[in-house]
């Protein structure tokens, strides 16, 4: 009895260095993100990003923008592989971009300055689309920025009132 306890332990230490040595690399994330970026992926998108900061065509910047924002984000930890219990995903703070420049800032640059042309060239309806997008999908901190350039901008545009010719 004491040699199958020394077995059984044996294979309890075993497995217990085996997950220690492996950690947490072994666990892959469950989307693409940012890490998964190739080098080549990464310069199309800041081509695309320089392309937006030059163009002027409001329609144009649009593509960019849809463009950038398909670009995967950093891991979250509610995308993480590894089971978590609620309350330790909500102490967990959001981990900032790990790239030189974060796909997501880029992004939400180039939605500012597209609503900013479409505005200037007098295209309200895109300068509101594309600004009431930024208030919309970059709600985080780092890119308050952005939303309150966003919603800035959003005041100037004239509004359109609907006026009905009959009763």
């Amino acid at each position: 009895m004491y040699g199958m306890n020394k077995r059984y332990m044996k294979s309890v230490v075993g497995l217990f260095l085996l997950v220690l040595l492996s950690g947490c690399q072994s666990f892959q994330p469950t989307e693409k993100s940012e890490l998964s970026l190739q080098d080549s992926e990464f310069m199309g998108l800041w081509t695309l990003y320089n392309d937006c900061v030059v163009d002027r065509n409001p329609l144009q910047m649009q593509a960019y923008v849809d463009q950038l924002s398909k670009a995967p984000g950093p891991i979250t930890i509610h995308h993480s592989p590894i089971p978590l219990p609620k309350f330790l995903k909500n102490w967990t703070s959001a981990r900032g971009s790990r790239l030189s420049v974060d796909p997501r800032a880029m992004a939400v640059s180039c939605a500012l300055q597209a609503g900013q042309a479409a505005w200037q060239t007098g295209s309200y309806v895109l300068a509101q689309d594309l600004l009431q997008s930024i208030i919309d999908e970059y709600p985080e901190p780092e890119y308050a920025y952005y939303v309150a350039e966003a919603k800035s901008a959003i005041r100037q545009i004239p509004s359109f009132r609907s006026v009905s010719l009959t009763e």
